[in-house]
């Protein structure tokens, strides 16, 4: 588990560390065109939050995506492995009040 935290906590770095840039570019580029007071340490103080709420906040966001999506994919593949026959696309989930009927599986639904 530390391992994938370890994943996502770089990946969101380096997202975090691009978006900051772009935070930090963006202001003043605004800054310049005469949108706002020129302020290095209002663009640094926006670039800087941003980077460490990627690092914070996408960390966990993407594990628990990394997760689930490993998750889905082991699901996936024991569902296979249990009903060799039928297609990984196939439902074979009956909700309550969506039974099938003998007459719809002979209509195609």
């Amino acid at each position: 588990m530390s391992e994938v935290l370890l994943l996502a906590m770089a990946i969101s770095a380096a997202i975090g560390l691009l978006h900051a840039v772009y935070v930090y570019r963006l202001e003043i580029q605004d800054a310049e065109s005469g949108r706002r007071i020129f302020s290095v340490a209002r663009a640094g103080y926006y670039a800087f939050w941003t980077f460490v709420l990627w690092l914070l906040l996408g960390s966990y966001a993407l594990s628990f995506w990394l997760l689930s999506v490993l998750v889905y994919a082991l699901y996936r593949a024991a569902k296979f492995i249990a009903h060799p026959g039928t297609s990984p696309r196939e439902s074979t989930i009956d909700f309550p009040g969506n039974e099938s009927t003998p007459e719809d599986t002979a209509k195609g639904m």
